[in-house]
Order: C-alpha cells, then structure tokens, then sequence
C-alpha cells in the first residue's frame, strides 16, 4: 500500500508542477513559457513590470495567498503593465485560475480593448480574489475586456479607479455572434470612471448576456449609466442581491435592459465598501501562531449547518422577515439561497447584532416545498425540533488549507489522508482543507501541494 501511495505521489509530481517566481524562473512569462496544462505558477511578493499571455494553457497564476489565504499577498503581488499593453491577456480557448494577484497599470490604444485583462476567443478562466485598478483603455474595457463568445468567473475582485474615454472603464462585455456571458460574483466596482460610451462599472453591448451576483457598485461615474449601462436590443443583463451608491449621472442609463432580482440602493457609500471581502478571511491570529509550518496561515470558513424539521430559539437579529412574495423567486432552494445571501452580507443584521442563522417557515408543513418566510437569527440561537421549520446556521471553523484532520499540522497524514479521499470520496474529509487550491475539487493538484508544502518547510 505504501509502495502504491508513492508510486502515486510521484506520478502527480510528474503528471503536474509548481513552478515559483522568482525563485525557479525570473520572469512571470518564462514561467508561464515553461509551464504545462494543470500547472499552478505561485508568484512571491514584490511588483513585476510585465505584458503577460497565457498563450492557451489551463494553469494556475497566483500569489501566495493561493497557498496560505493570507490576503497581504493580494495587494503586494503586483504586475504592473507599464502602460505599454494589456497586462494581461486571455485568448485561444484558455480556461486558466487567476487567483490573488493585483493587476494594474495596464494600457490600450483605440485599436483594442481590455487595458487590465483581455478575455478573447471562447475562454473561460476564473478571476477571483484578484484587485484590478488603475487601467487605462483608450477604446473600452479598461479594467477587462469580455470579447467573442468568453464566458469567464469573476469573484471576490475588487475592480477599481479605472479610466476610459469610452465605455466600460470596470469591465466591458463586447458584442459578438457568440454573446460573451461573464458570471460577476461578490465583486466591487468602486470610483471608475467612464466617458461617452457609458457605463463607468459594466457597459455590455447588445448580444452580451452578463449576469450579476452579491455585487456592490460605489461611485462610479460616466456620461451616461455610472454604475451600469446596457441597452436594449439583445440579452439582458441579469443583476441579482446587489447594491448601489453614488454613482453619477445615474445608476443605470435610461436604455440599460436589465432584470433586478434585488437590487438595493443607499447614501452610506463606505458601508457597502465595508461589505466587500475575498473569499478567503484571515483569522484573528495576525502573527500565524499555531502555524507550524510558518507559511500557512489559520482561516475563517463559513459553512451552513442545516437542521431538517428544526426551529431556532430566541435571539433574532432584530431585522425581521423575509417574505417569499417580497422576491423574484418561487422554487424552495432559490428562496433559502437569497434567505443565505442576506444573512451573509449583513443586510439581516439588527440591534441584536450579526445574523448567523435563519430558520424557514412553510404553508406545507409535510413536504417542506411551500416557504412563506424566514427569520434572520445570531449565530448562537439554539436549533430545538418543530416539524414546521427548517433552520441554518452559518457556522465558522479555524483551521490550515491542507490540514485534514485538524491537527494545526500539514504532513504525510493528511496527504495519506486526502489520497484515500480521491480513491474513497465517501471517505469523510472537510472539502476546503483538502482543496487547497480552491477550485471546488479535491484531486492531484491538492496533494502535489501539499508533497511541496511538507518540503519546503
């Protein structure tokens, strides 16, 4: 059994790498030259002056948040494109992760677009945890570009203080037979700033189908819809549990075709920056202390506890009740997904303080399929049995990425571990230790990640 655990181990060292920069090559670029599909690129801090091409590959680019969570990495790993060109360019089918980088610095002349991050040709990668600021494209997409039938993630993204004299200084969604149909997540769009093409945080051309998700849009400014502009003529954009604030002349152009799935708006500009947060929160231990291996640092994950035919006690947050009428949803999951959403971005935060949980009332109280409400709770009100609710709570755990079995360790016992996992999934793991690089799935990458963790401390 041994045998066959290192037979395997080095065949995932073989079959997929961590290249690291600068240590193993000089240049972000030669890494990525020399890199192959399922690779993961870990950048150090410090700010690289560069114009960079994923030339097709499906691999990894981040910084060492990627590996620790620890988001100083974020805003120290810079690649700064120099006004030269695209700091970054997407193209030929490329499905690569970018993961907690700060892209700035980036420029386009009238003949292109996407200063920051140009997205081309039917590629779909994942941006997330990522800052994009301070780009500049003369033509539109100062922040990124979304061109010819792209189809990306952007998540937990701060996309600030872009500028271009067109549309879509945040992010422009081009027109193409193939409509480009981003999937925005969790991001901030704040103090861009577009011209006479409109839209300082997203300008989407007509065939474009971008959707909106837990989004915040902070004084964004254009001649026409500051935070959003869209027009008629095509797709929609669908904009679902997002807010709004000062932007100017208007939130939305007079032409913006959009459906609102809960769009809120407010004056307290600061609050909704307030809200913002990568995927990824550190823990309260600023100096990691119980890192034994002093480069993975303790984080906060969320997770939600559900308990079937439960109500919860006491305690509410003071922010009363979602009605299902009060939304644009009918089936039972959409409904208990916007009942999390609210309790997770604190707009079910009462006097009491913090949701953390909510329990859902039903018209049938057998089949559970009917909801008439929630009610938003504290994290520590008491689940108790009520056959005609259903409550959730939204629990945090502290613990390392690539720790398994919660010892404060990364070593071959969790790798044994997270191998057994990949040959047994029944067996029992935590999925966000194990998944290290934080794609959703537990596999070779993870435990080649962890072989290198062990080795190199």
């Amino acid at each position: 059994m041994f045998f066959l655990f290192l037979t395997f181990i080095n065949f995932s060292i073989l079959k997929s790498a961590i290249l690291n920069i600068p240590s193993d090559y000089p240049s972000i670029q030669s890494g990525i030259n020399s890199s192959s599909n399922g690779d993961t690129i870990i950048i150090s801090d410090g700010t690289y002056f560069e114009n960079l091409n994923t030339y097709g590959k499906e691999i990894t680019l981040a910084s060492l948040f990627h590996i620790n969570g620890n988001q100083s990495h974020i805003s120290n790993t810079i690649i700064d494109g120099d006004s030269l060109d695209h700091v970054l360019l997407i193209d030929n089918s490329s499905n690569p992760i970018i993961n907690g980088l700060t892209i700035k610095g980036g420029f386009t002349d009238s003949t292109t677009y996407g200063a920051g991050i140009l997205i081309d040709n039917f590629s779909n990668p994942t941006i997330k945890n990522c800052i994009i600021k301070e780009n500049h494209a003369r033509r539109s997409g100062s922040g990124i570009s979304i061109n010819n039938g792209s189809s990306p993630v952007i998540s937990h993204c701060k996309i600030i203080d872009n500028y271009t004299p067109r549309g879509g200084a945040g992010i422009y969604c081009k027109q193409s037979t193939t409509p480009v149909q981003p999937e925005i997540r969790n991001c901030i769009f704040d103090t861009n700033i577009a011209g006479t093409g409109g839209g300082g945080g997203i300008r989407g051309k007509s065939t474009a189908n971008p959707s909106v998700f837990d989004s915040y849009f902070v004084e964004n400014s254009a001649d026409f819809g500051g935070a959003i502009s869209h027009p008629f003529g095509g797709n929609p954009i669908i904009i679902n549990n997002s807010a709004f604030c000062g932007n100017t002349p208007d939130n939305f152009s007079t032409s913006t075709n959009y459906i609102d799935n809960g769009i809120t708006y407010t004056n307290n500009c600061d609050s909704l920056r307030s809200l913002f947060s990568f995927q990824i929160s550190d823990s309260n231990d600023e100096n990691d202390s119980g890192d034994n291996n002093n480069d993975n640092q303790g984080n906060t994950y969320g997770s939600w506890i559900e308990y079937p035919n439960h109500a919860i006690s006491l305690n509410g947050t003071g922010a009363g009740r979602l009605y299902l009428t009060q939304t644009n949803v009918s089936s039972t999951d959409e409904f208990r997904e916007i009942c999390k959403e609210e309790c997770i971005n604190g707009n079910a935060d009462g006097p009491n303080g913090q949701c953390g949980a909510f329990v859902i009332n039903y018209f049938d109280v057998d089949t559970h399929l009917n909801p008439n409400y929630c009610v938003f709770k504290l994290a520590n009100s008491l689940p108790y049995p009520n056959t005609a609710k259903d409550s959730y709570v939204y629990e945090e755990i502290y613990y390392l990425l690539g720790d398994v079995n919660l010892d404060t360790l990364i070593n071959v016992i969790d790798i044994v571990q997270t191998v057994n996992y990949i040959f047994y999934p029944d067996n029992p793991i935590i999925l966000e230790q194990g998944d290290i690089n934080q794609d959703g799935t537990i596999n070779i990458v993870d435990v080649v990640t962890m072989v290198t963790i062990i080795i190199d401390f």
